[in-house]
């Protein structure tokens, strides 16, 4: 068996050179036929979440491997596990010629969702084990059930965004189901990411049927969103350059992944590969050779390549410290030295590793340098809501620094002595934000709801404080940041309550339903993890649903004890004990929340104990209100 399998498998290799492809798979074609002449003496079988391999000789009801991956366990061959999925049994097989699409969606994201479209048809075709530059040969043959089966492709976008950030909605739902001749696959998503994450999970819907030469979808319901807005990997095309090609099949991985920002460290001390236009230089000096670059129209182009995938690029420009090779030019172009310690040896003795470089921060110079640089990277990035500046560490030691500094100018005088590394690297940070500023504009600064401002900059002396290694000073300055945080929020829950009983008192349930929600948002919900009885964690549904269902079967089937109960002195219980169906008083209410132990109860509406016996009177008098409407 095997070795027939092995003679079989060795023919549909690609043939010579000079063979054109339709002549390819007229011989594959052939020798497919031969194979499938070959059954396979195993099948397939869930048992636990995993198919499990058998002999069908030795065992009834198999399927082949696809199928079973596909209908496995609660979540099938979904990656990442959707929020909430429901794998149904029925499988149905179609060919990929036999797609329609119909996206019902705003005009500006028409041209992205066709994109996506054709991604996912291409990513379908991929399962084939022939598959070849975008072709198949699919021989069949099929039954007429197989080749009459349509594949409805619907799609409602409801938003126009094209580009992504942190607050873009990537939600989705997707619905998968079968009738008669075709099966239709309804998504709704609220934004064009949404809606492309809902493509590569129906893509993870369907497999290669390995003995129908077709391919097969399961009947599903799904609705998914991301927990994380922020989903990403760091790729550094410096020290290794990494071509375009792999920086696409990275960001194919990315799309197929649902990973949403490709976090690119461009540059180092190593190499700057990156071309730009009004500083063509930058990569003259830093690039490894002419053909290791990243031109502006690459540049450009793997951004759509990206956006269509779902994927933003989030670019880095290291400074000040991991910089060095493609800024060597300054002195000749008569802006002097712009970088210094540029692989200076022994690089023990000037950096954390080598090659060594750092921005020179006494060059005026280097600031507009960088602020050009700034500006580019604005223009080949745009839309552009953050770009990373590293940030990273200044030299160990600052006799190269000297050696390199530029005469002593009056902006020099302003900035500080150059022994001062703390003010130096300080100011580098304010004229490098100050330079982003200009390119990109100022977002402000997120903060919570209930931190007034001089909360905020008793934390800005915190951290100031910190950097600057005053530490008693720091401790001192943390605990009373604490002190006023923990007095924040406890005057903030209690404005809610007064909310909550204002609305409830004036009858409108729609702002009372917000502030409650808005009370439950200031405690995080958290489940306790499932284990089995021998303490091994429990992650998948069908295993939980068994662990419990062990567990009750073992609870109600404990033996009675075997000692006899005292019974002396004790009275009997009423059978039907009256039960008092009044309105909770006002001091009922009191004495409940004040016996609640922080961290031992739920609460009330998901509203931790802490908060509630933090909210006070306040927070009392809501409280009662809402159950006294629940008991009316």
């Amino acid at each position: 068996m095997f070795s027939l399998v092995y003679l079989c498998i060795i023919p549909v290799q690609e043939g010579r050179g000079d063979r054109t492809v339709s002549e390819t798979f007229q011989r594959r074609s052939t020798f497919e036929l031969i194979c499938r002449s070959v059954s396979s003496p195993w099948g397939w079988q869930c048992e636990f979440g995993r198919c499990v391999k058998k002999e069908i000789a030795h065992q009834e009801g198999l399927s082949t491997l696809n199928t079973c991956k596909l209908t496995c366990g609660s979540s099938g061959a979904l990656w990442p596990i959707p929020s909430q999925v429901k794998i149904e049994d029925q499988l149905s097989l179609f060919l990929p010629n036999n797609i329609d699409f119909q996206f019902n969606c705003p005009n500006e994201v028409v041209n992205l969702m066709n994109e996506a479209g054709d991604i996912f048809k291409d990513n379908i075709l991929r399962y084939h084990p022939e598959y070849s530059d975008g072709h198949v040969p699919w021989t069949g043959p099929w039954d007429a059930s197989t080749e009459s089966h349509i594949l409805y492709v619907n799609g409602l976008v409801t938003g126009d965004a094209v580009s992504l950030n942190l607050n873009t909605d990537e939600s989705y739902q997707l619905n998968v189901t079968t009738s008669d001749d075709f099966t239709t696959a309804t998504i709704v998503a609220a934004s064009f990411f949404g809606a492309r994450h809902a493509l590569e999970t129906l893509s993870q819907l369907i497999e290669y049927h390995e003995t129908s030469d077709a391919l097969m979808v399961v009947a599903a319901q799904i609705e998914d969103s991301p927990v994380f807005p922020y989903r990403g990997i760091l790729l550094d095309t410096s020290r290794n350059f990494v071509s375009v090609a792999t920086l696409e099949r990275t960001l194919d991985a990315m799309g197929a992944s649902k990973l949403n920002t490709l976090h690119w460290h461009i540059t180092d001390t190593h190499s700057f590969p990156l071309v730009l236009e009004s500083l063509p230089n930058m990569a003259a000096y830093g690039a490894y050779s002419s053909r290791q670059v990243y031109t502006f129209k690459q540049v450009v182009d793997l951004k759509e390549y990206a956006r269509v995938r779902g994927v933003r690029l989030l670019p880095e420009l290291d400074a000040p410290a991991h910089v060095g090779n493609g800024w060597q030019w300054g002195h000749e172009a008569g802006l002097g030295d712009l970088a210094v310690c540029v692989n200076q040896e022994p690089w023990q003795e000037y950096c954390v590793e080598p090659p060594c470089g750092q921005l020179n921060l006494a060059n005026p110079s280097m600031y507009h340098v960088l602020g050009q640089l700034y500006v580019e990277l604005v223009k080949l990035f745009s839309p552009l809501d953050m770009f990373h500046f590293g940030g990273d560490e200044k030299l160990k030691d600052l006799t190269c620094a000297h050696e390199n500094a530029v005469a002593v100018s009056n902006r020099f005088d302003v900035l500080g002595a150059l022994e001062d590394p703390v003010e130096l690297r300080d100011t580098f940070k304010r004229e490098t934000l100050q330079a982003a500023k200009e390119c990109i504009g100022e977002r402000p600064r997120s903060r919570r709801g209930f931190v007034p401002t001089q909360t905020l900059e008793k934390i800005e002396e915190s951290r100031a404080a910190r950097l600057t290694g005053s530490q008693d000073q720091h401790r001192a300055l943390s605990r009373r940041t604490r002190t006023l945080l923990w007095r924040d929020k406890e005057r903030y829950v209690s404005s809610l309550a007064e909310n909550v009983e204002g609305h409830l008192n004036a009858n409108n349930l729609q702002p009372t339903y917000r502030a409650l929600k808005k009370l439950r948002s200031m405690s995080s919900s958290r489940a306790s993890a499932i284990r089995t009885a021998d303490g091994r964690l429990v992650s998948d549904r069908d295993g939980q649903m068994a662990r419990w269902a062990e567990y009750f079967g073992q609870l109600f089937t404990v033996d009675p004890p075997t000692e006899q109960l005292h019974t002396t002195g004790l009275q009997a219980v009423d059978a039907d004990p009256p039960i008092d169906e009044t309105t909770p008083s006002f001091d009922e209410v009191r004495e409940a929340v004040s016996k609640l132990r922080g961290g031992k109860a739920a609460g009330v509406c998901n509203i931790s104990a802490e908060l509630l016996k933090a909210g006070g009177e306040a927070m009392i008098r809501g409280l009662h209100a809402v159950l006294t409407a629940v008991w009316q």
